[in-house]
């Protein structure tokens, strides 16, 4: 399915591992891991750091969305 999604798509989920395929297989859209539950284990962390992508708790989407570049 992640060839059918637009340049311009945003990808959101939970810790999981369709993130990471996303980030792999489309590298250019965002991607965004959404903070549910309790804090992930630390090695999950390191490894969202690695590959940038950013935790964001459910109420701090809307100002993390903003400081996307314009052209998303």
């Amino acid at each position: 399915l992640l060839t059918l999604l637009d340049d311009d798509c945003l990808v959101a989920g939970d810790i999981s591992s369709t993130l990471l395929t996303t980030r792999w297989l489309r590298p250019s859209l965002p991607v965004v891991a959404l903070l549910v539950h309790d804090t992930p284990p630390a090695r999950m962390t390191t490894l969202y750091k690695a590959l940038q992508i950013p935790m964001v708790s459910p109420n701090d989407l809307p100002d993390w969305l903003k400081r996307l570049p314009a052209h998303r």
